[in-house]
């Protein structure tokens, strides 16, 4: 066989392999809806009015969770953005044997991913922000007074993750919940750790 028939038939086989490549990442089906739950740890509540504040950690076992359904929008390999809602519970804590504090909320987020391509596997950073409805349990143990109050809020965070597969994502996080009510701004704050599942 001639030298030019051989390069030729190299460069067909190896043309027909990248085409055979791209298509099938091209026909890689998108991930879309998903679950997730993350488990909170590090939990704090800070209690802010007329420039005094208050500040406790959570017992271990009462940090919270949260629970959340989305979409994923693959606009690029590269990027994608979750849209998705989230019920969470922000965590207890207990101010010196005098008030019990604790919070549960329900939040709307959008979550912009920005992917690092590797062999072993794909790893995001995802900063986000959300908005929802967060309600305040207080309890004075003393008189066994309670109050429980529903305002508007806002969380912000940020996210590092690895996606396994198309089907599954792990990821740890920090974020931080805040609402007033009656000119009391109380703080919620927490590292997390958690997995998805996409359908």
């Amino acid at each position: 066989m001639k030298l030019s028939n051989l390069a030729f038939l190299s460069c067909m086989v190896f043309a027909q392999n990248v085409y055979a490549s791209t298509e099938s990442s091209i026909n890689e089906p998108e991930r879309e809806f998903y679950i997730g739950l993350g488990l909170s740890f590090a939990n704090t509540i800070m209690l802010e009015s007329g420039g005094i504040s208050l500040e406790e950690n959570s017992d271990f076992g009462k940090s919270g969770f949260g629970l959340s359904a989305g979409y994923e929008f693959t606009t690029h390999k590269q990027v994608s953005i979750d849209v998705e809602a989230e019920y969470r519970q922000l965590g207890k804590v207990n101010y010196s044997n005098i008030l019990d504090v604790s919070g549960s909320g329900v939040f709307v987020n959008v979550k912009p991913k920005l992917f690092v391509n590797y062999e072993f596997g794909d790893v995001y950073l995802a900063p986000f922000g959300g908005i929802g409805l967060v309600k305040v349990d207080a309890k004075s143990p003393i008189n066994n007074i309670a109050e429980s109050e529903t305002e508007l809020g806002y969380q912000l965070g940020i996210e590092l993750g690895f996606k396994v597969n198309r089907s599954m994502d792990i990821m740890i996080g920090y974020r931080s919940a805040q609402v007033e009510v009656d000119s009391v701004t109380t703080s919620f704050g927490n590292g997390y750790l958690g997995g998805r599942y996409y359908f």
